[in-house]
């Protein structure tokens, strides 16, 4: 029984050409995406679920601890969410503020809003339901979509997310790249109350 096979090799279309690809659209990967864009680069995020914001808002790990009830101990672009948040109603403080930790719960669906109009802000191109693929050839990766594959051609990639190893910059994306999936417990059985959007 043969144990691997081989996969021939592909022309793969350019979809389009930018500076800095970030793979994985959770926190680490909104803040590097958005963060280049402010710097003047042209950025596309991948995201393999069907909403930016990872475990914050698919996971519902919804809680920052803003301070230790004597400096801050968030800034920047997560302060910036938090300050959006408040704006909206999609952020509270915990009730045992001040005798505990400067924590505060946020609306995974409103901040999954939030994130976004901060991606669109910025001129990111958000392209969901997409994952980094394997084999990526002369600083151009690839990646499996509904009707094949087609390419970003780009220079950096950044995968940010917890469960991705970095890809240096001065490499292809080779076998460190996240590898394709399938859309897992995509099926909802229910759905949840609606958030109303101002703006």
């Amino acid at each position: 029984m043969a144990t691997q096979i081989r996969i021939p090799a592909q022309e793969v279309p350019v979809l389009h050409e930018c500076d800095v690809l970030v793979c994985g659209g959770g926190c680490s990967g909104i803040a590097a995406a958005i963060s280049a864009a402010r710097h003047g680069c042209r950025v596309t995020l991948l995201e393999r679920w069907p909403s930016v914001g990872g475990m914050a808002t698919n996971a519902l790990v919804n809680g920052w601890h803003r301070s230790d009830r004597e400096k801050m101990v968030i800034y920047g672009l997560v302060e910036e969410s938090a300050e959006r948040a408040f704006k909206h109603g999609w952020i509270r403080q915990a009730r045992n503020y001040p005798h505990g930790h400067e924590t505060h719960w946020f609306e995974p669906e409103g901040m999954r809003i939030i994130w976004q109009r901060m991606l669109d802000e910025a001129g990111v191109k958000t392209l969901c339901h997409l994952v980094g693929g394997s084999g990526c050839i002369q600083r151009s990766a690839r990646w499996p979509l509904l009707a094949g594959r087609e390419a970003p051609r780009r220079s950096p990639s950044l995968p940010p997310c917890g469960d991705s190893r970095p890809t240096t910059f001065s490499e292809p994306m080779s076998r460190r790249c996240v590898q394709p999936v399938s859309r897992i417990g995509s099926s909802p059985t229910r759905w949840g109350p609606a958030i109303p959007v101002s703006g």
